[in-house]
């Protein structure tokens, strides 16, 4: 409605109605005195709080993305193009939903307050709140409202103003055993080997010795020195890393399901944030859940954004009948596959998941021998927690 009456309002129509009745009953001229000049108020708060919100722009200004728990900023700006007018005592309300939530549904209201605004002026105010909880929040109408000056009757104008907030999830901090994961990598379990030059570096001269390829002598150095000299090459550091997000839930999960999901995708983004920290890493994240997700490429802050958005959204497959679990076995092994095609053969692979009753028997689609070096975290959700990050270190 663009025109409600305040609890003031009716308060005031009320005393007003007594009143008339009285002036009407008894016959008293003074009352329909009284009750003249209380009408000529409340037509006059009518009209100008009618007349205030005409016209007014408002802006709105606010992150695109921010980490669960952090506080969210959001500047408004409002303008006024009236020429004589002012406007007084104007309140901006701002709606925000986080889209597909069907876990946890949430709507909340924020109101700006703007006391005065001159005429063919701009003022700004702004609001702070703290998102909770990852995904994607649309915000927007926002409405415009004003009862000035006595508060009896309000004028709301709406205003479409799209806007969205990806809240990424709560991130933890990599422990040291999830640090040695690269450094494993860099080494590798089996017997180091030369590269080619695309994946290593020249490092110096030396000596030759028993094994080395005539590709590696340097023969101007070898002719002046009378004595066989190679090249000798530094192998580069790969910190790859494979990250596979497997959740699935009952059609009403319970807290402590919900509470493991999220832990489960909080200690997926810690990971990733954590890989695409490292020089020279190839990053993969596999999801498995209500909707299939592949992504992959060179360690930077732009996969990084991609990766924590993809995760920041994704919500838990249902596996209430025995139709839907068999379909999301087959997204599970369908992500393993897509790694499998991808990840070198000493890439460690950590598994996420927070399904209980996982195992390493249970997860299809993995090749041992291609996956030796791999290393698993599975979240119960009756323990919870994880050995490679160490959560709820950020508040």
């Amino acid at each position: 409605m663009p025109f409600s009456i305040t609890r003031e309002g009716f308060a005031y129509l009320f005393i007003l109605a007594f009143v008339l009745a009285v002036a009407i009953l008894r016959d008293i001229n003074l009352m329909y005195a009284v009750a003249g000049l209380m009408i000529g108020p409340f037509l006059f708060n009518a009209a100008l709080a009618a007349a205030i919100p005409r016209g007014l722009r408002v802006r709105r200004q606010m992150p695109a993305t921010l980490e669960a728990g952090e506080t969210l900023t959001v500047h408004l700006s409002l303008a006024n193009p009236q020429r004589r007018l002012a406007a007084w005592l104007v309140v901006v309300a701002d709606t925000l939903e986080r889209h597909r939530a069907p876990l946890r549904p949430r709507r909340v209201t924020a109101t700006a307050w703007f006391p005065h605004v001159p005429p063919g002026s701009t003022r700004h105010s702004s609001y702070r709140g703290w998102l909770t909880e990852r995904g994607r929040y649309r915000f927007g109408p926002l409405r415009v409202s004003c009862r000035f000056p006595l508060g009896l009757v309000r004028r709301t104008v709406t205003i479409e103003a799209p806007g969205d907030v990806v809240v990424y999830p709560r991130l933890g901090e990599l422990t040291e055993k999830a640090k040695a994961l690269w450094r494993q990598a860099a080494r590798g379990d089996r017997p180091a080997r030369r590269r080619g030059r695309a994946e290593a570096e020249f490092h110096g001269l030396r000596d030759w010795q028993r094994g080395d390829s005539r590709r590696w002598i340097h023969w101007r150095s070898t002719a002046r020195r009378g004595e066989i000299v190679v090249r000798e090459f530094e192998q580069q550091e790969h910190h790859d890393l494979a990250i596979v997000l497997d959740l699935a839930a009952s059609g009403s999960p319970s807290p402590r399901q919900v509470d493991a999901i999220e832990r489960a995708v909080s200690i997926a983004a810690t990971l990733v944030t954590g890989a695409c920290a490292e020089p020279a890493a190839r990053v993969i994240l596999a999801i498995a859940a209500e909707r299939e997700v592949l992504l992959s490429g060179a360690s930077s802050t732009k996969l990084r954004s991609e990766m924590l958005a993809a995760l920041a959204e994704v919500e838990a497959a249902r596996v209430d009948e025995p139709s839907a679990a068999r379909k999301h076995a087959a997204s599970r092994s369908a992500a393993f596959d897509g790694v499998s095609r991808i990840v070198r053969p000493d890439t460690p692979v950590l598994i996420v998941s927070a399904n209980a009753s996982d195992d390493r028997a249970a997860v299809g689609g993995v090749d041992p021998d291609r996956h030796r070096a791999a290393n698993w975290i599975t979240i119960d959700a009756t323990k919870g927690g994880g050995e490679y990050v160490a959560l709820d270190v950020r508040g």
